[in-house]
């Protein structure tokens, strides 16, 4: 788990932060992140949580979301997000939560 909610983050999100490819929870919620999410975001396949809401984050959710088979919660309200949710994402969090 990487909790860093609430922590006053700012800027974009580092691709380096989705090396780590063994993490299962990420909290990232109530800060100043902007720029799109990144694609490289797909490789967290061990993913189960995604706390990223209350940011300023933009532009379209990326299909990559979709890869994490194991996400059961998704988060990302109170962005500046674009465009709809892709089918590959709806598809993997149909049984969990998406806020």
């Amino acid at each position: 788990m990487l909790s860093l909610g609430e922590n006053n983050l700012t800027g974009v999100l580092p691709v380096e932060l989705f090396r780590l490819v063994n993490l299962e929870e990420l909290y990232l919620s109530s800060n100043g992140l902007c720029g799109v999410i990144p694609a490289e975001i797909g490789q967290l396949l061990q993913l189960k949580e995604l706390f990223m809401s209350w940011n300023q984050l933009s532009g379209e959710i990326p299909e990559e979301i979709g890869r994490l088979v194991n996400l059961t919660k998704l988060f990302l309200n109170g962005n500046k997000l674009t465009g709809r949710i892709p089918e590959t994402v709806i598809q993997v969090i149909f049984m969990g939560y998406l806020f």
